[in-house]
């Protein structure tokens, strides 16, 4: 309620912003950016007007602050981005009376000693991505006192030195990408530890203290791809305890410390590649039992020197009823090969996987209807759908025996698991894909 809340506050705030816009603002006949420079004669000419229609760069060439440019006061919105590329400033103080940027907010190696970010503190809304790029005096992000929204991605890339998140308290659902990239003085993730779901792809590469990741333990669903990778000091994935849905690969490659991946025990909604590389002190895949094998769409299990148990029982099933490709080498004793897995599954009795009678569905990908067959299929069986975040999203009741008619009504655009259940036990699974 309170998420839904601050987003209704923010599109009243866009609306009045528009409304403001519509009065006095030029609607045509202006250029794609403004130089702060262009500001002074922009407030002669349209007096009343408190929207600037496109983005707005910031200045470069030996200008270090603000103050020379007193026409900013009147701006409180850009239609645009906001961006510092190589800009000259020590401080954005100057831009206090900004609340809303409708495209992105990017600073990109800025040659000033621009150390936090005061002077965004009345910024709320971002409807584009929240960039920071080789700020390499940037020693924190405060002055993000009031932001409500970020409308895509964030990217925090080579920052060296910046030690401290803040600002981003009220950002629970992020719906495009998070970059953690080069930020060699942060140990952990503290300052997005509101995030629940992220909907694009996560990267967190080549962090040069990172031990953990602390601060993600909210996270139940990222979208896109998991990538971990780099990362010198980090010793687990504890913090993802609560991550269930991961909507493509998950790649945990080249961390000299990682010794377990137990974190990702909760992770069951899961449709990609799984590649577990270069980890020379990981010994087992503990944390990944719970990804059913129909979901891996390709097995790399490579050069980690310690890795010695790999016969999980979703790996077992994965390889012995060779279910998609898969290329194992270079691990320890009991997890250098095919062979040698599938024996250790052999010697825990795994070595038949009964993958129970088939379940076929055409036609799939589906637009209107499809029907499901099995030679198990009773009357009063249950279908129950799932989206790719893991929700009960529709059920059908009262099936008739052998094959089910289903369509799509009710279902958007997607990726869905559905869970057949006869007698309250899940019979199968098979996953379909709607398109329009």
């Amino acid at each position: 309620m309170e998420s839904t809340s601050k987003i209704f506050i923010i599109c009243i705030m866009s609306m009045l912003s528009l409304k403001g816009y519509s009065q006095g603002c030029p609607t045509s006949g202006y250029p794609s950016f403004y130089s702060c420079s262009d500001i002074a004669q922009f407030v002669i000419d349209y007096p009343g007007c408190n929207r600037l229609p496109s983005t707005l760069r910031l200045p470069y060439g030996g200008v270090s602050n603000l103050a020379g440019f007193p026409g900013l006061a009147q701006l409180d919105s850009i239609s645009g981005s906001l961006i510092c590329d190589e800009c000259d400033l020590s401080s954005l103080v100057g831009l206090e009376n900004l609340n809303y940027v409708g495209g992105s907010v990017t600073i990109d190696e800025p040659h000033g000693t621009l150390v936090n970010l005061q002077g965004l503190n009345n910024l709320s809304y971002i409807g584009g991505g929240f960039n920071l790029y080789e700020c390499s005096d940037l020693v924190s992000t405060n002055g993000l006192d009031n932001l409500l929204y970020i409308g895509d991605r964030i990217w925090l890339l080579d920052n060296t030195v910046l030690s401290q998140i803040t600002g981003f308290e009220n950002i629970s659902h992020l719906p495009g990408q998070f970059w953690f990239d080069e930020m060699d003085a942060m140990i952990d993730l503290s300052g997005f530890d509101s995030l629940i779901t992220i909907g694009g792809y996560v990267r967190i590469w080549d962090n040069a203290l990172l031990n953990s990741l602390g601060g993600f333990n909210k996270i139940e669903l990222i979208g896109g791809y998991l990538d971990i990778a780099y990362n010198d000091m980090l010793i687990q994935l504890d913090a993802l305890d609560n991550l269930n849905t991961v909507g493509n690969d998950l790649h945990v490659r080249e961390n000299e410390t990682l010794d377990n991946i137990e974190g990702l025990s909760s992770l069951v909604n899961f449709n990609g590649e799984i590649l577990v590389y270069q980890n020379s002190l990981l010994t087992n895949l503990d944390g990944i039992e719970n990804i059913a094998a129909d979901s891996i769409t390709n097995l790399i299990l490579g050069e980690c020197d310690s890795l010695s148990i790999c016969s999980q029982p979703n790996i077992c099933q994965y390889l012995i009823n060779s279910m998609g490709p898969s290329t194992i080498n270079l691990n320890n004793s009991g997890c250098n090969s095919i062979p040698e897995i599938t024996a250790a599954c052999a010697a825990i009795g795994v070595d038949e996987i009964n993958l129970g009678e088939k379940f076929s569905i055409y036609p799939n990908p589906i637009t209107d209807a499809t029907i499901l067959k099995s030679e198990i299929i009773k009357s009063g069986a249950i279908v129950h759908f799932y989206n790719y975040r893991g929700d009960l999203v529709k059920s059908v009741y009262g099936l008739d025996s052998n094959q089910i008619l289903i369509d799509r009504t009710g279902l958007s655009e997607g990726l869905y698991l559905l869970r057949i259940v006869q007698d309250n036990e899940v019979i199968g699974a098979v996953k379909i894909v709607v398109i329009i």
